[in-house]
């Protein structure tokens, strides 16, 4: 961080091992605040997110990564970084090879939502929930599917996601 009131000091926040060139580690301001980012991590064979308070320097770490969060900064909505990393590199991130790399639509990949208070995370769907969900144009027999570009409403009601294909 750049302190530009301080003669443009820098201030290191921390370090990443969940990093892409698309995305970078995901390091945002918490939504509605002034004090609090959060960034993407791995440790050992999990990604992880860290809430930091720039100020106190204060860290807690969440057992899982973020993708997206919710305009009232209490929810995170996250694919998963294996598959999006195997399917689209430059989008996920390395070092922990997706489980499912031969599995076309998996049951156990998909889309969790982690509570920020608490770190509870939810499976919401999976990619071979999705994957059957009739299309109107195109095949996508034999296809491997996967999940990008999460993103809430603006009122956090909701969010959207591209379910991809290859």
């Amino acid at each position: 961080m750049v302190d530009l009131e301080e003669n443009d000091r820098w201030i290191e926040l921390g370090e990443s091992r969940a990093w892409c060139w698309q995305q970078g580690c995901m390091l945002q301001w918490l939504p509605g605040s002034k004090i609090e980012v959060i960034w993407n991590d791995r440790q050992g064979d999990r990604f992880v997110s860290h809430v930091l308070g720039v100020k106190t320097r204060e860290r807690r770490t969440l057992p899982g990564a973020i993708y997206c969060i919710s305009p009232d900064a209490r929810w995170a909505v996250s694919p998963d970084f294996r598959r999006l990393n195997d399917c689209r590199p430059g989008y996920g991130y390395t070092g922990i090879p997706d489980p499912n790399k031969k599995v076309l639509a998996p049951r156990d990949s998909g889309i969790w939502r982690m509570d920020l208070r608490t770190g509870l995370q939810t499976f919401l769907f999976s990619v071979a929930e999705i994957a059957e969900v009739p299309i109107t144009r195109g095949d996508q027999r034999g296809a491997k599917h996967y999940f990008n570009h999460l993103l809430f409403s603006p009122d956090g009601s909701r969010f959207i996601f591209f379910h991809l294909w290859e």
